[in-house]
């Protein structure tokens, strides 16, 4: 508006020489690229998906932002929106996940934590673990195996030992786990009680798989294992 006011008096010769036609032609430009190149729809997913996760802030409400979005009802659909401009925007998902299991655990909070997990996981994302802890401090499973257990050495690595062994004997003792994954998840999960320094527990560990997985190619380093003295 100013830019236009000063243009006019411009043509009038009654201000001094300022580029405002050139700053018009600069927005107009603009405008012109950025319909050209569809970014509106980026900037509405943006400015929803700010809106919806402005409202929680870990494990608290930010008050000012849940009021001027106008509470849970509001930024649930702020969020929805966002998610259908970019249905995977894993940041949009783990913010509605948030939101579904702020106040309790849900079913639905719980589908979209396993949506963001399996995108995170597709991209190596190094944000999968944070948002793993997250997922299982509020609902204690794990997820489907192998990409259970890729989270565990992905923990193993950053030396979270306790979060992966859980994980792994968790995965080891549910009956619907592929076999080649238990096999791992056995030895991963001795492995793991080992550098906890829970020996007897992981020489438990060690024997179940020797007598589970007899013709494993892990057997000779296992049996080795198991004849280390504990500590």
């Amino acid at each position: 508006a100013l830019n236009l006011q000063g243009g006019y008096s411009q043509l009038l010769g009654s201000t001094e020489s300022i580029g405002y036609w050139a700053h018009l032609g600069g927005i107009a430009g603009g405008l012109w690229i950025a319909c050209r190149m569809k970014l509106s729809n980026e900037a509405i997913e943006e400015r929803h998906r700010e809106l919806g996760s402005s409202v929680i802030d870990g494990k608290a409400i930010v008050s000012k932002a849940f009021d001027e979005v106008g509470g849970f009802a509001n930024a649930e659909k702020s969020l929805l929106i966002a998610l259908e401009k970019s249905p995977n925007n894993t940041e949009t998902i783990v913010a509605v996940a948030r939101l579904h299991s702020f106040l309790k655990p849900s079913e639905a909070a719980c589908n979209y934590y396993l949506q963001a997990l399996q995108l995170l996981l597709s991209g190596n994302s190094p944000e999968i673990t944070s948002i793993f802890r997250e997922f299982f401090s509020k609902y204690r499973k794990t997820i489907e195996a192998e990409s259970q257990y890729r989270v565990a050495s992905l923990l193993y690595r950053e030396g979270d030992y306790d979060l992966a062994s859980r994980t792994m004997e968790m995965l080891v003792d549910q009956p619907d786990t592929p076999e080649p994954f238990r096999e791992k998840a056995m030895l991963l999960a001795a492995k793991l009680l080992d550098k906890l320094t829970f020996h007897e527990a992981a020489r438990v560990y060690y024997k179940r798989f020797i007598e589970s997985y007899p013709a494993s190619e892990h057997c000779a380093t296992v049996l080795e294992r198991l004849e280390t003295p504990s500590g």
